[in-house]
């Protein structure tokens, strides 16, 4: 399932086993919009809920995932959380925030989602990553905001053993790595490289 900006909707492909090959399904899984542009960013998926984290909106959403036969399908939300970090100074406005990456954890119990202030005087502490608590039935809670002191945090990635993030400013301030702690719930910062190279992405070798 991948995300399309211009259908601000989900797009399912099937593995053709035999040649090795994706092949897009009929369908396209219409992502519910708000007042503000709504586009959904780095679906992830659990049995037969979606989390489609919304770049404008900054709101995660759960929903379940549908195969009728129709390419407008409105998939149904369930649950909804804003992953802005609380007490930010100065004016929150539309376009000032922008939710980037999104990652679910190897037990599937937590999300990991970023925000980018792209302000002209961003927040001092860098960009949060916010930490959502999924419940059994995929129901999204959001237990704290991590500050990591990178600006313009893109994109992170999540270790092959799923113990550790690592993240880039893409304007300003390095590149960090996070063990996860506190069964998901946490991170704790392990290493930084302040004078590393602006990334938006990374691959564990």
């Amino acid at each position: 399932m991948a995300s399309c900006q211009g259908l601000l909707g989900l797009v399912s492909f099937r593995l053709h086993r035999p040649t090795c090959r994706l092949r897009p399904s009929p369908y396209c899984h219409k992502v519910r919009s708000t007042r503000h542009a709504n586009y959904p960013f780095s679906p992830q998926s659990r049995g037969n809920v979606v989390f489609v984290l919304h770049e404008l909106a900054n709101t995660l959403v759960a929903q379940y995932i549908s195969y009728a036969p129709s390419n407008t399908a409105n998939i149904p939300t369930f649950s909804t959380v804003s992953v802005l970090p609380p007490a930010i100074p100065g004016d929150v406005t539309p376009g000032r925030f922008h939710a980037a990456e999104l990652i679910l954890s190897l037990d599937g119990q937590y999300l990991y989602a970023s925000n980018r202030d792209t302000s002209a005087t961003p927040d001092p502490r860098g960009d949060a990553i916010a930490i959502i608590r999924v419940a059994g039935n995929g129901s999204l809670t959001i237990v704290k905001h991590v500050f990591t002191g990178l600006q313009l945090l893109r994109g992170f990635s999540l270790s092959p053993d799923g113990k550790y993030l690592i993240g880039g400013g893409q304007a300003a301030g390095g590149v960090a790595a996070w063990a996860i702690v506190s069964g998901g719930a946490d991170l704790k910062e392990v290493a930084r490289n302040s004078a590393g190279p602006a990334a938006t992405g990374f691959t564990w070798l």
